[in-house]
């Protein structure tokens, strides 16, 4: 999941961190990735003890029970839905730039909607977390060497 997130991520954090500043943007960076490892720690020790859990509804079921299960499951669902359409918008956009015409945007969800579902068959976690870090990869070349990228409008570059 972490994969997922940064790769959606990455291309807002150059603003991010401009409207906050650098210093600002470094200690939280920092600190949210020594969140990050140790929760990350965490979830490791968990699984060790626990093997037997494969899901997150699994671990629910461990914590609270069938409530547990059913919330975590529930949880992980609309996190994983809401994530698929993060990239799908981010398909459609990245395409719309590419054509320089928006007229197709809704053939481009399409597109991509249909790229992810074949992509990702059969269902697995394994075949996803390596689409991600295939999307997350081909971020950094449009980072580096975009030279229409524009900086936001709150963001003065100038002394």
């Amino acid at each position: 999941m972490v994969a997922e997130t940064i790769s959606l991520g990455i291309l807002s954090l150059p603003a991010a961190i401009a409207g906050i500043g650098l210093v600002p943007g470094l200690i939280l960076l920092i600190g949210l990735g020594l969140l990050a490892t140790y929760t990350g720690y965490v979830i490791g020790q968990f699984k060790w003890r626990y093997p037997h859990i494969s899901s997150m509804a699994d671990a629910g079921e461990q914590l609270m029970g069938r409530f547990g299960r059913e919330l975590f499951g529930t949880g992980q669902l609309l996190f994983l839905i809401f994530l698929m359409a993060s990239h799908i918008l981010t398909f459609t956009v990245a395409l719309n730039s590419i054509t320089g015409h928006a007229t197709c945007s809704i053939v481009f969800g399409l597109v991509g909607l249909i790229l992810s579902l074949i992509l990702s068959l059969p269902r697995t976690l394994e075949k996803m977390s390596w689409l991600s870090l295939v999307c997350e990869y081909t971020y950094y070349p449009d980072l580096v060497l975009n030279p229409n990228y524009e900086q936001p409008s709150s963001v003065s570059l100038s002394p």
